[in-house]
């Protein structure tokens, strides 16, 4: 139920709209490498990405990194 009253209650929207990772590349910080562009935020606020070669995958855990490694 709680769940449903979250999906219900617009939260996923105002979640997407105030994302600041949309657009953004981003990196897996272990081992610097380029995941993608987040592109979305599904409905199970688990983060859309496009890789470089227009593959479309889902995170749904980890870390990331908006900027490279030096």
């Amino acid at each position: 139920k709680y769940c449903t009253d979250i999906m219900n209650s617009g939260f996923i929207d105002k979640y997407r709209e105030r994302s600041v990772l949309t657009g953004k590349k981003i990196y897996n910080p272990a081992d610097n490498t380029l995941l993608g562009t987040v592109i979305s935020i599904d409905d199970r606020c688990r983060l859309i990405v496009r890789t470089d070669d227009g593959e479309t995958r889902v995170i749904s855990s980890g870390d990331i990194s908006v900027r490279p490694l030096k």
